[in-house]
């Protein structure tokens, strides 16, 4: 049977393969460093919503309990990576990391800020992606690191973007 999700995706019954079926853990990580403008950061977390949106919609189990999928958060900038939004504490599919990502309107819920930091330590953002799937990881889910960045790496950080890309190492 397919559902309707609060995101206004709607489930239309596709043919999925075991593998999609299956649950998901989905970490996010976005360049958060001054070569991105305002304007494309914007555009950085509002894809993070759509896809946590999309891989609720395409799930044919509850997006609760140990099926379905969960979208987690990294920014990296400056000197350094935040973990913005993980795993545990925004369980509950697309609109846990709506309000995340946004601020869900209590007091002292800021959202996510652009670091806007000179240095671009995508080294450092790639690893806490690994370490949030090592600690929050559920067992038997695909995990999943999705990459957004416009590929400048800042001399300061001392390696080209190719080397960056040499450095990657894929989850299994």
């Amino acid at each position: 049977m397919c559902y309707r999700h609060s995101c206004g995706a709607s489930g239309g019954c596709p043919a999925l393969s075991p593998e999609v079926l299956a649950a998901q853990d989905v970490v996010v990580v976005i360049d958060g460093s001054s070569s991105i403008l305002n304007t494309d950061f914007e555009k950085e977390l509002e894809f993070a919503q759509a896809l946590a949106c999309k891989l609720e919609a395409t799930m044919m189990a509850p997006p609760t309990g140990s099926s379905g999928s969960r979208v987690g958060l990294v920014q990296f900038g400056g000197t350094h990576a935040l973990s913005e939004c993980d795993l545990t504490t925004h369980a509950d599919g697309a609109e846990g990391l709506r309000a995340c990502i946004f601020g869900d309107g209590t007091a002292g819920a800021r959202g996510v800020l652009h670091l806007n930091g000179e240095q671009s330590p995508l080294r450092q953002g790639l690893q806490e992606a690994l370490d949030m799937h090592t600690s929050q990881g559920r067992p038997g889910a695909n995990k999943i690191v999705v990459l957004l960045s416009d590929g400048v790496v800042s001399p300061a950080a001392g390696l080209t973007a190719q080397e960056e890309r040499d450095e990657v190492t894929a989850l299994s």
